[in-house]
């Protein structure tokens, strides 16, 4: 029962902006459902919901919708919130459906023509009982600061790691830097709002506001009294006070909105269980079913359900897999010949191991499992007698071993004495090929696609049998799109790259630990050489480390910034590598902090931490290549990152220095491919001009100056090819005129003409990048030259912003991914003729276009010639494939 003396606790959503908000907040990873209909957006708002009614038990609680008709404020000011991008469709889909829910949970949703949610909201707070209630508005927008006083407050919901802010009278003021609440919409009308397109006045930012109406009070006074002034903000005060005072009537709230706060409307009441468990079932929110209704929605997928341009795949509705037979075979029983009868007789078998841990050369084999479907899976003990079974499994030449993550397994496999060489069917890296935006969690694979759901903390590896078959399951799914549109892609390069991604994390990296203790104790002086450097240049010490007392020295001491913000989500000055690079023109110390940083890092990162990295075992580092992350087919690498050692500094490079020969009487051998992208660009443009220039060997950033500038080859000087350098790799990124701008540092009409002349100079790019997006226009997906798909959800999308980042990646894409494949392809060759002839040497690294190899000085010339032969001749392109080769005893010295 609640305390009948106890204050009201109104919570009041602010629906739309929680709705963007949780869009934006699964944009890079959104939630798809076999519909193929975006969730995000309506998942992401039920969870904050479902937090405030379970952590703020709220007496009464409402959701106020945006009009679609115009406000007054538009009829004052056509300009208003003229700037937004259309809605996105993903987010007009979710607001009827959000509105359901919120119905059929009791909530009360309020709608008014030509009222905004926040006028709706502030008329509301305004008839609140101050006594007996305490108003939350809930929302992301600090614009209604200006309506917090003893008993209403802003509620911001938690985000990720962030925790809920709840913002009261001091928190307004400490943020706005004001007296009073009520010089909130004074502020606002100085500073203007780009988003809402409220104009503010011209040159006044935030920190010049705030002295302003500190010193008189508010934006009516301050017209008054502009006589006081000087300089430009006098003058520009002067010339737009109308356009001050037009902002403030649009930045302040209206508080008489046609609504009630209607306390027995909006009390908390029960909720309509039996529609929201179908509304769920029609989202296909199993997670969410189980928290508020404590069982799983049934669910209401389609078959066959067409999108066009092909965007989704959906599949039928399987029932889920959960009856299944397991039975656990011991040594000597009738199973065993049962099973190596169906090894014989069948075509595939899924097997699924389970490990003590998933540490290499000490993890040791527990138990394994097969399935050939049949609805049971067969549990062996893994023990000196199955030992042999199993090497049988992983050695059959005429069945398909179907597996999940398999390249995990064949390293522990190796360091257990098994080898695998059968024919491999990996569940991750199909579903990669078929959709690589989305997770491939092997949980939210049997979820999304068997509606399978494991108990709530447990892990697949767990139950080896039913790992198995779910595996089987999902291959039933996967295996037939693969043959259809992936066929060579899967079989001809990821698949057989899991074998060689295995060998090389198996065998690992050499690292020198006393070059790294030398560099770091080197590094350490640096920095404190550095440390005492920004310190005599302010005048003071202080924690360097510490964000908020460098924002203090920085813009409350040195004033280098008078009109910097504080952050959001800190409340803190920004001290960020963007603010410092801007304020490096301006005084020295944010330079040599920028130094400073560079090298904490290199320290920490690099220097410090790679030795604890070190495999106590194999005396090696053994980073892990993931597959199936990047959407356009390139490698990543993590614990630790190899590809990301730092290469364009002169003290980054130095950590190479510490990467060695494992023996030795062995080196370190470098190829490097020489402008991949640039020369996959020329063969998929056709632009004669480019291929020109890579076939008769010429540098292709001299001659792209020289047509640019209207220049002979030798004319061109450092500025010109520079300039061409970015232009070259910035074009087929879409960098526009601005973005070219800012890295080359030259005027926005520079950068414009020098694009212009780029086009005119290579007609043939032009027409391949608006191909490109009108193709994917079509088809709704990109396509490497060897079939790799990135399907582009926002090509068609009424939403500039979004439609412009897919038809940036509608023309790269196919470029990075076609480079991408191509060194797969070269490694898988490489690779293949090291173990025909029998060679000692190893390929140890894989950085993006360049291979690592730990030779030995005897096979240097043959190892030379084969990695070059499988690197230029892999492929056949209009242009030439060219690699750059060097040895060392370090990759420093190699590279």
């Amino acid at each position: 029962m609640t305390d009948a003396n106890a204050k009201k606790k109104i919570f009041l959503i602010d629906s739309l902006a929680l709705i963007y908000r949780a869009h934006f907040a699964f944009i890079n990873n959104p939630r798809i459902n076999s519909k193929g209909q975006n969730t995000s957006a309506i998942f992401g708002f039920v969870n904050s919901l479902l937090e405030i009614i379970e952590k703020e038990k709220p007496t009464h609680i409402a959701a106020a919708f945006d009009s679609y008709e115009p406000t007054v404020r538009h009829e004052d000011f056509t300009a208003y919130k003229a700037n937004r991008d259309k809605q996105p469709e993903d987010i007009t889909f979710a607001i009827p459906v959000i509105k359901q829910i919120l119905q059929a949970m009791n909530i009360a949703v309020l709608e008014m023509p030509g009222y905004e949610a926040d006028d709706i909201i502030a008329t509301l707070v305004k008839q609140a009982d101050r006594v007996n209630s305490r108003v939350y508005m809930v929302t992301p927008d600090k614009d209604y600061s200006q309506l917090v006083d003893d008993h209403i407050f802003i509620y911001k919901p938690g985000r990720g790691s962030k925790e809920v802010e709840i913002w009261d009278t001091q928190r307004v003021l400490k943020e706005f830097g004001i007296e009073k609440v009520e010089q909130v919409i004074d502020i606002q009308s100085l500073t203007g709002d780009a988003v809402d397109n409220i104009p503010g006045v011209p040159g006044i930012g935030p920190k010049t506001a705030q002295s302003l109406i500190n010193q008189y009070g508010s934006l009516e006074n301050l017209l008054a009294h502009t006589h006081e002034l000087k300089g430009k903000i006098k003058e520009n005060l002067e010339t737009y006070a109308e356009q001050a005072r037009i902002s403030y009537q649009l930045a302040k709230l209206m508080t008489d909105a046609p609504v009630i706060l209607d306390e027995k409307a909006f009390a908390v009441k029960e909720w309509d269980k039996s529609r929201l468990e179908e509304i769920f079932g029609e989202l296909e929110f199993k997670n969410l079913s189980r928290r508020m209704l404590g069982k799983e929605p049934e669910i209401k997928s389609k078959e066959g359900i067409e999108v066009q341009g092909d965007l989704f795949t959906t599949y039928p509705n399987h029932q889920s897999p959960s009856m299944i037979q397991i039975i656990h075979v011991h040594t000597g029983d009738k199973e065993t010949e049962h099973i190596r009868f169906l090894l014989k007789k069948s075509k595939f078998l899924s097997l699924a191991i389970q490990y003590t841990d998933d540490k290499l050369f000490t993890s040791e084999i527990k138990a394994f499992a097969v399935s050939f479907n049949q609805e049971k899976a067969y549990l062996f003990d893994y023990q000196e007698e199955t030992k042999e079974m199993l090497q049988e499994i992983l050695s059959a030449q005429d069945i398909t071993l179907i597996a999940y993550d398999f390249k995990k397994d064949i390293m522990l496999l190796k360091s257990n004495g098994l080898e695998f060489n059968g024919f491999l069917f990996d569940n991750l890296i199909a579903h990669y090929l078929i959709d690589s935006e989305s997770s491939h969690d092997f949980n939210r694979l049997c979820e999304n696609y068997l509606h399978h759901q494991f108990v709530s903390g447990s892990h697949p590896a767990d139950d080896p049998g039913q790992f198995a078959f779910l595996n089987i399951k999902l291959y039933e799914l996967f295996s037939k799109e693969i043959e259809e549109k992936y066929h060579h892609l899967f079989h001809s390069i990821e698949i057989p790259l899991v074998s060689v991604l295995a060998e090389m994390e198996y065998h690992g990296v050499k690292i020198s630990s006393e070059i790294l203790a030398a560099l770091s104790a080197e590094l350490q002086n640096e920095l404190k050489a550095l440390e005492e450097k920004v310190f005599r240049l302010c005048g003071m010490s202080f924690n360097l480390n510490s964000p908020q007392q460098l924002g203090h020295v920085l813009f409350n001491v040195l004033k280098l910034d008078p009109d910097a913000k504080k952050t959001k989500k800190s409340g803190q000055f920004s001290t960020n590598e963007e603010v410092l690079t801007r304020l490096a023109e301006k005084h020295e110390i944010a330079g040599v902090i920028l130094e400073y940083r560079e090298i904490q890092k290199l320290k920490s990162t690099y220097s410090d931490a790679l030795p604890g990295l070190v495999n106590p075992v194999s005396g090696m580092i053994h980073t892990s290549y993931e597959q199936a992350v990047a959407s356009t087919g390139r490698l990543s690498s993590r614990n630790p990152n190899l590809q990301n050692i730092p290469v364009r500094t002169e003290r980054g490079r130095l950590i190479r220095k510490a990467f060695i020969p494992r023996q030795p009487e062995r080196l370190i051998l470098s190829a490097d491919y020489s402008q991949i992208e640039l020369r996959v660009v020329a063969h998929v443009s056709n632009d004669e001009a480019m291929i020109e220039a890579f076939r008769t060997g010429k540098d292709i950033h001299t001659s792209t100056a020289a047509k640019v500038f209207g220049v002979k080859s030798e004319e061109v000087n450092s500025d010109m090819r520079r300039k061409a350098k970015e232009v070259n790799f910035g074009i087929i990124y879409g960098i526009s005129s601005w973005g070219l701008a800012q890295r080359l540092g030259i005027s926005k009409k520079e950068a414009s003409e020098i694009i212009d002349n780029y086009f005119k100079s290579f007609p043939g790019i032009k027409n391949y990048m608006q191909e490109s997006i009108e193709k994917a226009r079509k088809s709704g997906y990109a396509e490497t030259l060897f079939g790799r798909r990135r399907y582009l959800r926002d090509i068609n999308s009424v939403n500039a912003m979004q439609r412009a980042f897919a038809e940036r990646n509608a023309i790269n894409a196919p470029v990075q991914g076609t480079a991408a494949d191509i060194i797969k392809l070269a490694m898988i060759k490489i690779h293949d003729t090291f173990k025909k002839e029998k060679l000692k040497s190893l390929m140890i690294m894989q950085v993006h276009d360049e291979l690592v190899f730990d030779v030995i000085q005897d096979e240097y010339e043959v190892v030379t010639e084969l990695v070059r032969e499988g690197m230029e001749n892999v492929v056949r392109l209009k242009v030439p494939l060219i690699v750059d080769i060097g040895k060392g005893m370090n990759w420093l010295d190699a590279h």
